[in-house]
C-alpha cells in the first residue's frame, strides 16, 4: 500500500500516519495500538521505521509492523499483529513475584541452573501462533528470561494461572 505523507514530519510520524490511515487493514485501529520500537535508515536512504503492537500499553509478543519509506512516499509495510482480543482478561491475578519464583524452578529443575540470572517480569500479551504459525488462545502472560552459562531462555508464564505457557533458547545450537 503506497501512500503519499508530508516529509516535513519524522520518519516515526510519517510511519504513524500511516498506520491511522491503513492499521485496520493489520489489524490495528490506530496508533494508539503501536509503541515505536527503532528506526534504521539503510545505504538506500530508505527508513525502516519498527513498532510493537500494544494493546492497553502492555506489548503483544511477536506482534509487530514495519513501515518502509523513502521521503514522504510509503514503499510497503509488513508484518504480524493479533486482531482479536475478545475474551483476553489484561488484569494479572499472579504476582511478578510469583512468576519470578516459577521460572526460578524451571531453571533449576529442567536446566540444571538455580543460580541463573532471572530478567525483571514483564506483562506481555502472548498468542504462540505469532511466533509459530498454528493457532492458540491468546494469553495474558509474564515475560523472563533466563540466563546462565550455557543458558538463554525466553520464558512465558500465564499471569491468570501461573502455568508454563512456552519456553525456549536463544542459544545457537
Amino acid at each position: 500500500m503506497a501512500g503519499e505523507l508530508t516529509t516535513a514530519l519524522t520518519p516515526e510520524a510519517r510511519a504513524l500516519s500511516f498506520v491511522d490511515a491503513y492499521g485496520e487493514a493489520f489489524g490495528l485501529g490506530s496508533r494508539r495500538d503501536v509503541a515505536l520500537s527503532r528506526t534504521e535508515r539503510d545505504a538506500l536512504g530508505i527508513d525502516h521505521v519498527r513498532m510493537r503492537q500494544v494493546r492497553s500499553g502492555i506489548p503483544v509478543s511477536g506482534g509487530d509492523l514495519i513501515v518502509h519509506m523513502r521521503g514522504n512516499q510509503v514503499l510497503s509495510a509488513n508484518g504480524k499483529t493479533l486482531g482479536n482480543f475478545d475474551g483476553v482478561n489484561l488484569e494479572a491475578t499472579v504476582t511478578s513475584p510469583a512468576a519470578l519464583e516459577i521460572a526460578r524452578q524451571l531453571a533449576t529443575r529442567r536446566f540444571n541452573a538455580p543460580e541463573a540470572q532471572l530478567s525483571e517480569p514483564r506483562l506481555e500479551i502472548l498468542n504462540q501462533g505469532l511466533l509459530g504459525g498454528r493457532e492458540f488462545p491468546t494469553r495474558l502472560a509474564w515475560f523472563i528470561e533466563a540466563r546462565d552459562t550455557g543458558l538463554r531462555e525466553f520464558i512465558w508464564i500465564d499471569a491468570r494461572s501461573g502455568t508454563l505457557l512456552l519456553n525456549f533458547s536463544q542459544l545457537t545450537h
